[in-house]
């Protein structure tokens, strides 16, 4: 006879204070989109969403690597064929200073990596801009603050 129990789980302590601005500005995007104003949400990261259509030479290029096997795991490092197109399109662009190449799944996990390949525990990031792009999400493990120009923080101060 299956035994079942019932408990609570809780979370994790170190998520108390996590934050992550991006949800709470698509919270409020979606209040002004109800109010009939038109918003672009550049964060779903969807293209898809925004009717940008996967051409087709790409849509045929992945049926045809899924119908050759190629569809498994590769290499940490990334395949040569799209490390050489990364590479090639630096070079069209006149990127000299490139000493490697590594492929992620998106910017968040590039961000991470960058930072975790940079900082030590207990370091601290000043950020141009929103603080939740390289680490307010509680995605990564790195401290980061953001620095206000003297005229944003002049506008947040508001008048006076």
């Amino acid at each position: 006879m299956p035994l079942t129990q019932s408990r609570e789980i809780s979370c994790a302590s170190r998520l108390e204070h996590v934050k992550y601005a991006i949800r709470d500005l698509a919270c409020i995007a979606d209040e002004v989109s109800k109010q009939g104003h038109k918003i672009l949400p550049l964060n779903i990261g969807d293209p898809n969403v925004f009717d940008f259509v996967t051409p087709p030479h790409l849509i045929e290029a992945v049926y045809k690597a899924m119908r050759d096997g190629k569809n498994g795991y590769s290499p940490s490092s990334g395949i040569k064929p799209a490390l050489d197109a990364i590479r090639g399109e630096a070079a069209r662009k006149g990127i000299t200073t490139i000493q490697d190449v590594f492929i992620t799944s998106g910017v968040s996990e590039t961000v991470d990596i960058c930072l975790a390949a940079l900082l030590n525990p207990g370091d601290n990031l000043l950020t141009p801009g929103l603080s939740a792009l390289l680490g307010g999400s509680g995605k990564t493990r790195h401290r980061t603050q953001c620095l206000l120009s003297e005229r944003r923080r002049r506008l947040a101060a508001g008048p006076g």
